[in-house]
């Protein structure tokens, strides 16, 4: 967990030590619980928000992670939105969605991108710009923060 506090004050910042241990703490036990590696939440939620836990965008995405809701395919918090302003439930359903995609993407999609391409887009991969920066930073957290010492763990296509 420490390890995810140090990258998480490097990518921010801004957040108070408070807030990054108790944002650590959540990402550590999602990390094991779903099996998606730390690192890439970490790399998302820095190019979705920059860690603003109050962000909301033009197209109803809400929280940290920026969890998209609509009243027809994500209906989860359909009209309970402000409940993805608590940190815990925003990490927690960003780790859903990545375990679905890790599960699913081969099935649907056999693209030549990675399943996390999925998270912002649903279905379709629209922005491999996005992705691009997204991987650039895994792969920069990866080095600096995951591989002294320890075999690389990398996610998975």
């Amino acid at each position: 967990m420490k390890t995810i506090l140090v990258a998480l004050l490097w990518l921010a910042p801004q957040l108070k030590p408070a807030t990054a241990q108790y944002y650590a703490e959540i990402i550590d036990f999602e990390a094991k619980w779903y099996r998606v590696h730390p690192a890439l939440v970490l790399a998302i939620g820095h190019g979705e928000t920059r860690w603003n836990n109050f962000f909301v965008s033009k197209t109803n995405d809400w929280g940290l992670m920026q969890i998209h809701v609509n009243s027809r395919g994500s209906n989860r918090f359909y009209g309970r939105e402000y409940l993805l302003f608590d940190p815990r439930i925003n990490i927690r359903e960003a780790f859903r969605i990545l375990d679905m995609w890790r599960v699913y993407h081969d099935r649907w999609c056999r693209g030549n991108h990675p399943y996390w391409a999925h998270y912002k887009w649903g279905r379709r991969v629209k922005s491999v710009k996005h992705t691009f920066k997204t991987r650039r930073l895994y792969k920069k957290l990866l080095k600096k923060f995951w591989t002294k010492g320890r075999s690389k763990r990398v996610a998975r296509r």
